[in-house]
């Protein structure tokens, strides 16, 4: 059997059957001929699914469907023709040579030893579907980056990334003299790569996006980091994803803080709007543990008065929108 007439069958049913006969009742309403046949049509694929959609918008317009209808359909049509995904595929790492490390135990080295790709893959494959195989590409590139491709559908992990973090571990006396093993590095190393996971999923899965790209994959990362394997929901103990935050937070501020120019065309938020961002999240996910970052002066009252909403809503966001691609 086809894909699209169970689907039609499922929407038809949840539709007519479900929100439609107490709203007709209410308003003392029928569901137009046209209206029926159009499920039909689309079942048989005689349509597309614009049209519809637009027999849905009908029935919320004419009120045969209420407003609380209306959330329904929203939350549940909406899923149901989420882009269908099958899982034929899984997120795999290669390494490349690294000849030009700048420091003894080398950028691949440590992803070597660390084992933290490999544990990437392990959790991204268990949690999420794909429709093909992704390769995630450990390499030098010429420049301190990493990126998702478009094109060859590559996750890319620069080595000179790494190396540049572990310089600023260094440079600002961060961790155990600076060493590439401290949690900082890995930290930043972490929200990095699940920023460029967020284009990919964004790209693989079609995901509608309504602002910046790059803000969207911004807050995929602090959410995975958030919401993912650390803490200890037992006891309700998450300070280590805030302390994951506090250091992705840190590691913004000493690139705002580096003298680097500031380019304001960018697609990209500036390195100290994306601290702000961050620490906000950081706060409203946990206000108690991070009031510090008032106290201390990091966090304005002016934004930190919003940020246990702006935490909600990219949390509920973020779960609704890949709750048809998870596993």
């Amino acid at each position: 059997m086809h894909l699209k007439p169970v689907i039609i069958i499922a929407v038809a049913f949840f539709v007519l059957f479900a929100l439609i006969p107490t709203a007709s009742l209410a308003f003392g309403e029928s569901i137009p001929n046209w209206v029926r046949n159009i499920f039909i049509w689309y079942g048989e694929e005689q349509i597309e699914e614009d049209e519809l959609l637009n027999a849905l918008q009908y029935l919320i317009n004419s009120k045969i469907i209420t407003s609380d209808g209306k959330q329904i359909v929203r939350e549940n049509v909406v899923s149901i023709f989420a882009h269908p995904i099958k899982d034929d595929g899984d997120f795999y790492v290669t390494y490349e040579e690294n000849p030009n490390h700048l420091y003894p135990l080398s950028a691949k080295d440590w992803f070597l030893e660390t084992e933290y790709l490999e544990d990437q893959m392990q959790f991204l494959n268990s949690n999420f579907k794909l429709p093909y195989d992704v390769e995630v590409v450990a390499k030098e590139c010429n420049q301190a980056n990493a990126f998702y491709d478009y094109i060859t559908k590559q996750i890319i992990m620069c080595y000179e990334f790494l190396d540049s973090v572990h310089g600023d571990s260094i440079t600002y006396s961060i961790g155990a003299e600076g060493s590439l093993e401290e949690f900082f590095i890995y930290d930043v190393v972490d929200w990095v790569f699940y920023h460029e996971v967020g284009h990919a999923l964004i790209d693989i899965y079609l995901l509608p996006v309504t602002g910046l790209e790059e803000n969207v994959a911004d807050q995929f990362a602090t959410y995975i980091i958030i919401t993912e394997p650390a803490g200890d929901p037992e006891d309700g103990d998450f300070s280590f994803v805030q302390d994951m935050l506090y250091n992705v937070g840190t590691w913004f501020f000493i690139q705002a803080e580096s003298g680097k120019e500031n380019i304001y065309w960018d697609v990209h938020n500036l390195d100290m709007q994306r601290f702000y961002n961050i620490s906000c999240y950081e706060y409203g996910h946990d206000p108690e543990y991070s009031s510090d970052l008032i106290t201390d002066g990091w966090l304005p009252l002016e934004r930190a008065g919003n940020c246990e909403y702006e935490y909600a809503v990219l949390e509920d966001s973020w779960t609704r929108i890949l709750a048809p691609y998870r596993i």
